[in-house]
């Protein structure tokens, strides 16, 4: 239970907007190998290549509980983008921010709560954990290490036609434009 406290949202720890325990805690049950993941995520106090695997896990977790079928945060995110028109408020947290989330939620269920009981705590280099140290020596958590769309461009336009987006080709970036080229491979009905 630490580790999907942790991971889903607690006092150190940021929640995944609009989704609470409830839904988060009946996706966990629908799926066994979630269980091993938060199990693993309580008792990491280093990282290590089984780091990757569990964390691989929690983003088909983080993709179900925001509606998707998939293994990767970022393929969710897209999807919700093209083809629901989901805005970034109401999509779940790019890979960057989601594994440093994931270091957090461990760094606090494996390094904290696990030795709540001993005399002793071996203080770990929290900057390790996805945080940093502000100049007053203070642990602040680190959100993201990658520019953020919303933020590096001051407007996404969307296509308005109402093709079904069958593969992106290409992607070019200049100056604060963006184009997406598409292959799409059926019309659809309705508006995005």
């Amino acid at each position: 239970l630490p580790g999907f406290h942790s991971f889903t949202g607690c006092d150190t720890t940021s929640s995944f907007r609009g989704k609470g325990k409830k839904k988060a805690f009946l996706i966990w049950k629908s799926n066994p190998l979630y269980t091993t993941a938060f199990l693993e995520l309580s008792t990491y106090t280093s990282k290590g290549p089984y780091f990757e695997t569990i964390f691989g896990i929690l983003q088909r977790f983080v993709c179900q509980l925001y509606g998707e079928d998939s293994n990767d945060v970022n393929e969710c995110r897209l999807s919700m983008l093209v083809h629901k028109g989901a805005s970034f408020d109401n999509m779940p947290p790019t890979m960057d921010a989601l594994y440093l989330h994931t270091l957090r939620a461990s760094h606090q269920s494996g390094n904290i709560w696990s030795y709540f009981n001993q005399a002793t705590y071996n203080e770990r280099d929290i900057t390790e954990w996805g945080y940093r140290r502000n100049e007053s020596g203070i642990p602040e958590p680190i959100y993201v290490t990658k520019p953020v769309i919303s933020k590096s461009l001051p407007e996404l336009v969307m296509c308005g036609c109402k093709n079904i987006v069958e593969e992106i080709v290409n992607v070019q970036s200049t100056n604060n434009n963006v184009q997406i080229f598409v292959n799409v491979n059926e019309v659809v009905k309705g508006e995005f």
